[in-house]
């Protein structure tokens, strides 16, 4: 499972950091940043390791395995936008993304003993071959596959309660209309609790709905 992170300043109560995981599943990325062995690998890193409870670990969005990674690109340059964790453009906050995000610092070349370093931390030595490599899918794996196709569509027109694209200028909540409701709109604010889809929602408004979130301990973050 692919997907975005943020960290979320406890502090400041701003986002100050996104990134894109190729397996959010397991937090991948979330464990790497907290790893000793990758302390010198990017500031944000160091700024986590040595004041672990100020950063929140957000999973913004999901995705499945064969999203493609232009996909997940445009998302992370999206999400920098939108939480403003761009460093060049908010000098005013202590945030940590120093590219736009997408496929990050094009043409950087790293010192050589950092390149020593990252080397030693590779999956694979050298010569060894990798666990699938010259093998083929099988006819059943080929159509699962296919059968993904259609549900990336859907979900990605899902994440408009996830947070990616508003209705409001809340993250997270959108304004869905309701026949039935006095104002005839009902609002609502998605979040993720122990890898379930959860939602709180009202039919009064914003001011209402901001109040219901709050009262669990929830993020409230608007846009400018």
């Amino acid at each position: 499972m692919k997907g975005i992170y943020a960290y979320f300043d406890l502090e400041n109560r701003y986002y100050v950091y996104v990134g894109k995981d190729n397996n959010i599943k397991y937090n991948h990325r979330h464990k790497c940043h907290k790893s000793q062995a990758y302390y010198n690998d990017q500031p944000f890193n160091k700024v986590l390791q040595n004041n672990p409870k100020r950063y929140e670990y957000h999973r913004l969005v999901e995705l499945p395995d064969n999203i493609t990674d232009n996909f997940l690109n445009n998302l992370e340059e999206h999400y920098i936008k939108i939480l403003k964790t761009f460093s060049h453009d908010n000098r005013d906050k202590h945030v940590f993304n120093f590219t736009k995000g997408g496929d990050g610092s094009v043409g950087y070349k790293h010192k050589q003993e950092i390149v020593k370093e990252m080397k030693k931390k590779q999956c694979f030595k050298k010569g060894q071959t990798a666990w699938n490599k010259g093998k083929k899918l099988t006819d059943e794996q080929n159509a699962h596959n296919r059968n993904y196709d259609a549900k990336v569509k859907e979900q990605f027109d899902r994440l408009n309660t996830a947070g990616v694209k508003t209705t409001s200028n809340v993250f997270r909540v959108s304004i869905k209309k309701c026949p039935k409701c006095k104002k005839g709109l009902r609002y609502e604010y998605t979040f993720r609790k122990d890898g379930s889809r959860r939602s709180i929602s009202s039919t009064k408004g914003l001011d209402d709905l901001k109040q219901k979130v709050l009262s669990q301990n929830l993020i409230w973050w608007e846009y400018e």
